[in-house]
């Protein structure tokens, strides 16, 4: 992958022409499943969409009667989904064969390439690449609801290789995204190995009897509320010390994440703190789902009043109370109040008995799941890099660089290909004479 990144010397100079995508694509259809009450089907919201793999997920089977009202978009195997509503995330799908003639929301615009003039996969690659969401996010619409129209989508412009050569862009795509999704793979099977290893040693503190002795985490560790400083007073903002919010908890790492938002040495004055070793916890969230959403400090911090901080007592490690939240998420979530949404006040929070093992067993513990919080940090920084390298070949893809040599191989075929391009988009000769 990084040889490919890396560009070509020498090659033949190429210019594509650029058509609107819309040009390339048929027309598609809506159908309206209450109209056929008793038929099932699947349900592809935008939710459904595996951003990191880029994928449809876990879809809904629903009874036509009782059909959302977005579900409208019939869709076929190949077609390409793309979200507009908040383009900047980069909802992009390719449908799946089992799924064709299934029903996706009206979140999405749905292309429908025409094979003789464009590969769904070139085009779906095409739309994950940094050149089509900044032009979407050209002709966002709405501050609290960012969205795009299908027509923005359709009228954004594709480099419109010939068809043999976007079949060789999508052959060397396809091989870099496989590298991309073995890797996200094994970060997977490794990311659940703590959680494994935790329950192996202490046994599942979810379930009953338990297997050692428990309390309330009160008396386990010093809990802590976070709050906001006024946002009035800006000399209370600055960049003093890290200012987490609910946002830099729920990621892959068991660390909290870097924060956009700082406090000023007046700021912290007003806000909370807390110390390394401290377990931060979601404890109010618009979802119950993130409710329990945990990560360790491995700095000082302050944090906002969404948040619950647990700081470890005497005799008690950081690591191990850390990974009884991971694992007991259920706990966090089973006090919470909240109802749609969630709430666990300080004192339920306190409330909550987790395990209590011999401290000598806890220290082991801890040693090992550092370990694993580190391991877990390197393989985030290597996919991270993996990303970049990925980027760097989508741009190289479609500006030509990275079939530069196969091109010149192929120009005899090639100029005839897109001759004939030519005509079918009515472009004069000088648009696409290399």
């Amino acid at each position: 992958l990084e040889r490919a990144t890396r560009g070509s010397r020498g090659g033949s100079a190429v210019t594509w022409p650029n058509a609107e995508i819309g040009t390339l694509c048929s027309e598609t259809a809506t159908r309206d499943p209450r109209k056929q009450p008793g038929t099932e089907f699947r349900y592809i919201d935008i939710s459904s969409v595996d951003r990191a793999r880029k994928a449809v997920g876990a879809t809904e089977i629903i009874l036509g009667e009782n059909a959302p009202s977005r579900a409208r978009k019939e869709v076929r195997a190949g077609d390409v989904l793309v979200s507009t509503v908040r383009p900047n995330l980069n909802a992009v799908v390719e449908v799946e064969s089992s799924l064709d003639g299934e029903i996706a929301s009206t979140g999405f615009c749905v292309l429908r390439p025409r094979p003789d003039l464009l590969l769904s996969r070139y085009l779906f690659y095409f739309s994950q690449t940094r050149g089509f969401v900044d032009s979407l996010l050209a002709s966002v619409r709405g501050a609290h609801y960012p969205a795009v129209s299908d027509r923005d989508v359709k009228q954004t412009t594709i480099p419109f290789a010939p068809l043999s050569e976007q079949r060789r862009i999508v052959r060397i795509m396809d091989q870099a995204s496989e590298i991309r999704n073995l890797r996200a793979d094994g970060n997977a099977i490794a990311g659940r190995v703590l959680s494994a290893h935790f329950i192996a040693t202490f046994k599942d503190p979810t379930t009953s009897p338990k297997a050692w002795p428990a309390c309330p985490i009160g008396e386990l560790a010093i809990i802590s509320t976070g709050n906001t400083p006024s946002r009035k007073k800006s000399e209370y903002y600055g960049d003093h010390i890290e200012w987490v919010k609910s946002d830099n908890l729920n990621t892959p790492s068991h660390y909290i994440t870097p924060t956009a938002e700082h406090l000023s040495e007046r700021g912290v004055k007003v806000g909370r703190t807390a110390p390394a070793g401290s377990t931060l916890v979601t404890c109010i969230a618009g979802s119950p789902g993130a409710i329990g959403n945990a990560a360790l400090a491995n700095r000082k911090v302050a944090f906002n009043q969404q948040i619950n901080a647990a700081t470890p007592k005497d005799g008690v490690d950081p690591y191990f109370l850390y990974a009884h939240f991971l694992v007991g998420k259920r706990l966090v979530q089973a006090a919470s109040t909240g109802g749609m949404k969630g709430l666990v006040s300080k004192s339920r929070f306190s409330a909550i008995e987790f395990l209590s093992p011999p401290p000598e067993m806890q220290e082991r513990f801890g040693r090992q799941c550092k370990e694993l919080c580190d391991q877990n940090e390197l393989r985030i920084r290597q996919s991270e890099q993996l990303d970049r390298l990925f980027a760097v070949l989508l741009h190289r893809a479609f500006s030509g660089d990275l079939t530069a040599r196969w091109r010149e191989a192929h120009m005899n075929e090639l100029l005839q290909e897109m001759e004939e391009q030519a005509r079918v988009l009515g472009l004069s000769d000088s648009e696409v004479t290399p």
